[in-house]
């Protein structure tokens, strides 16, 4: 069984080394991951994690 990235981990590194995804999807999922942190800094964080936890 594969182990359970940390949370907040970079999953895009960790996808990289455990599933060897094709760079097309690694990039896809680093953008998200920018995209995720420009919008913690931009004061969107609470609504981030409210839809997290309505997931």
């Amino acid at each position: 069984m594969q182990e359970q990235p940390p949370i907040g981990f970079n999953e895009s590194r960790y996808m990289t080394e455990f599933n060897a995804p094709n760079d097309e999807f690694i990039r896809f999922w680093e953008m998200l991951y920018l995209i995720n942190l420009y919008l913690q800094l931009f004061g969107f964080f609470h609504k981030g994690v409210e839809r997290v936890l309505l997931l």
